[in-house]
């Protein structure tokens, strides 16, 4: 009778055991599906994404991380570069060799007022160059092995600070931009651009694609010194592009033309007191939907969305306006397939027209009448009119 309490204690201990380790076995579960539902979000943003090029211009031999005059990592503020093992603890926000995990967390949620998108922006406020300051140091492991100075310059890193809502998520997005760049060696794209007219046959396979694929890369400027390109994509030849280029090639020019883009800009934006953009006018005329039906047509609207993303992730704050005209009544199905790899902010920056477009563009203040003339939107006045 008195080994009946025990044999029961012993049950009851049992079944403590079973419900603690099935409560174990449904909680590691779930964590590994909540686990594999983001890796599959992850590829699915990723296929999206990143552009895998092989490098045309043969890489230099790698040398010591350089940044902008003004002390920013990788130069003394004396001009001097910085040795190598300094490199990781230098550009805190008082000089000292502060660990930025420990006051980062004070910048995480910070954000700043909106920047109305299609205006001119101002170059940063002391506030935001103390963001910047931040998130340089942040970054500080990362810079260490970019010796292309404009990538840590305080101008590019406003462009991600503009671009997204929070200084946490532009550090973010700039820490995932020094990845990509170290991934495709950027910096050897960096290089054989670096000091090139922005010329379509300036880059690789520029001549070949010129002639599938009508651009040109600098129109003119407008009043407030920003780039004017346009692509005559309704003149494009699909078929002849894959065919005579193929889409590494036609990616590779893509890469050595942002970094282009990009170095122009930010020399253009210290030059002029303010954050100098791209104006881009894409001129749907002569499209047809039986193209973008074909396979040539559902490859080029794929190339497309590669493209975009690319641009909106790793070169933010590029666009001003982008200006799409000619746009035929059908081109919502197509544009909704694209711009679904575009920040809300960049679609917000999107104007798209039909044909009767010049009122729009003359009101819109971004491109001046003599940029429209070059661009043969608008018949030049005789000289007795003027």
């Amino acid at each position: 009778m008195a080994a009946m309490p025990s044999a029961a204690g012993a049950w009851t201990w049992a079944g403590a055991l079973l419900t603690l380790t099935l409560g174990a076995i449904v909680f590691i579960a779930a964590r590994l599906e909540r686990h594999a539902r983001r890796a599959a979000l992850r590829r699915a943003e990723l296929r999206a994404a990143p552009m895998v090029p092989r490098v045309v211009a043969p890489p230099r031999a790698a040398a010591s991380p350089m940044a902008p005059p003004g002390g920013h990592v990788g130069r003394r503020a004396d001009g001097r570069r910085r040795s190598p093992a300094r490199v990781a603890t230098a550009g805190t926000l008082d000089g000292a060799q502060t660990d930025a995990d420990a006051f980062w967390p004070a910048w995480a949620e910070r954000s700043f007022p909106e920047m109305p998108a299609g205006i001119t922006q101002p170059l940063a406020s002391p506030d935001e160059l103390e963001a910047i300051r931040a998130i340089r140091q942040a970054a500080r492991a990362q810079l260490a092995g970019v010796r292309s100075p404009e990538v840590s310059s305080d101008v590019r890193i406003l462009r991600f600070l503009r671009g997204y809502s929070t200084v946490g998520e532009a550090r973010s997005r700039y820490l995932e931009m020094l990845a990509w760049r170290q991934a495709l060696k950027m910096d050897a794209i960096c290089d054989a651009v670096r000091g090139l007219p922005l010329e379509m046959r300036a880059l690789p396979h520029g001549e070949l694609l010129g002639q599938v694929y009508p651009t040109t890369l600098l129109v003119g400027r407008t009043r407030e010194g920003h780039l004017v390109s346009r692509d005559e994509i309704g003149r494009a030849d699909v078929a002849a592009l894959f065919a005579r280029l193929g889409e590494k090639r036609t990616e590779e020019w893509f890469l050595h033309f942002f970094e282009l883009r990009a170095l122009l800009l930010d020399e253009a934006s210290e030059r002029e007191g303010a954050l100098v953009q791209s104006v881009q006018v894409k001129d749907l005329a002569g499209l047809s939907l039986s193209v973008l039906r074909s396979a040539d047509g559902r490859r080029g609207l794929a190339l497309v969305r590669r493209v975009l993303a690319t641009a909106t992730r790793y070169y933010p704050e590029s666009a001003l306006t982008l200006w799409i005209l000619n746009a035929p009544s059908w081109f919502v199905l197509p544009w909704r397939m694209v711009s679904t790899v575009l920040t809300a902010r960049t679609v917000a920056k999107v104007r798209i027209h039909s044909a009767d477009f010049l009122p729009a563009l003359r009101a819109s203040g971004h491109l001046e009448l003599e940029l429209l003339e070059k661009m043969g939107y608008v018949d030049r006045e005789p000289p007795s009119a003027r």
